[in-house]
């Protein structure tokens, strides 16, 4: 599933909802168009996922994991997401992921298992 429809179902099923893990998310749609192809073809662009809005909203214990070589999506967009988060959060920025490489046990594995172990 996707970080727009999984911050929305988070945010309305609220207290039901054990924890929530975003992988690379984005900041709005719009943004990530923009920080990908320019300011341009970002206008062309119908927001549907606005997700620096919904996490205000979701209470789970939230976890963001971006590389900090994302150049689909810029990692800023995460540590934006995560100073919003209104329940509990924890951001894990790993240097050398990409949008689509990544060390699945050191950048994944591992911090998602710490993370539901204290959630």
């Amino acid at each position: 599933m996707g970080t727009g429809p999984a911050c929305k179902l988070a945010a309305h099923y609220g207290e039901k909802v054990p924890a929530l893990i975003l992988l690379s998310p984005f900041t709005s749609l719009k943004n990530a168009v923009k920080s990908l192809l320019g300011s341009f073809p970002s206008i062309l662009v119908r927001e549907r996922f606005e997700n620096i809005q919904t996490v205000k909203e979701i209470v789970c214990p939230t976890m963001i994991i971006h590389g900090q070589k994302d150049t689909v999506v810029p990692y800023e967009h995460s540590v934006e997401l995560h100073a919003n988060c209104r329940g509990p959060s924890k951001l894990v920025l790993p240097p050398e992921m990409t949008h689509n490489e990544f060390a699945i046990k050191a950048d994944i594995i591992d911090p998602i298992a710490s993370f539901l172990a204290t959630a």
